[in-house]
């Protein structure tokens, strides 16, 4: 990896977080999503308008819908993660959300678009996850919820909180897997010989 792609990506990383860090102290909503799209999209505009006066590029109904799909996506993503900032602490929506999303992407892809990850990958990805387990606290939630554990300094109401909060960081997940998926069939579809 190349400096300038190591300084990309941190950049990158930067941003994203502090995107989320934004999000929980706002306290989302649909109002936040709109305005920070509208935020996010307005820097596209130069690069936009640059790339259509130098290659002209046409729309076929496919590009309309795969934009459309994409956004629908992305916009649930956000939505869902709001709601789970609302309802829980940053510390365990964020991980559970990025965790789960990684996680259901890669067991979709093995399954659906025939992709064999190589056993460094995968280890890789069994650390993050591990990691993720163990951080958000996820001994606990295996004691709370599964045996069924009686622990006083645990209230029903902060358990039905916490796991409104996991749901909501679940169905996160679910739309990181299905937008990450649906870009990967979009690079296949429109990389195959013949299109574009």
């Amino acid at each position: 990896m190349t400096l300038f792609a190591l300084a990309l990506l941190l950049v990158a990383a930067v941003l994203h977080a502090t995107w989320n860090y934004w999000a929980k102290k706002a306290g989302g909503g649909l109002a936040f999503v709109y305005l920070t799209g509208l935020m996010i999209n307005t820097g596209y505009v130069v690069v936009v308008s640059v790339y259509w006066m130098m290659y002209r590029p046409t729309f076929s109904w496919v590009v309309i819908k795969t934009i459309l799909v994409s956004g629908i996506l992305k916009t649930g993503y956000s939505l869902y993660l709001q709601r789970g900032y609302r309802s829980g602490d940053f510390s365990l929506i964020y991980p559970v959300a990025r965790g789960t999303g990684p996680l259901l992407s890669t067991l979709s892809a093995i399954a659906f678009l025939g992709e064999r990850p190589s056993a460094l990958a995968i280890a890789g990805g069994g650390i993050i996850i591990g990691s993720i387990f163990f951080l958000t606290g996820g001994a606990n939630w295996i004691r709370m919820w599964i045996a069924r554990e009686k622990r006083a300094e645990v209230s029903d109401a902060d358990k039905q909180g916490a796991w409104r909060a996991t749901r909501y960081g679940i169905m996160s997940g679910v739309f990181i897997a299905a937008y990450t998926l649906w870009d990967r069939h979009v690079d296949l579809q429109f990389h195959r010989p013949g299109r574009l």
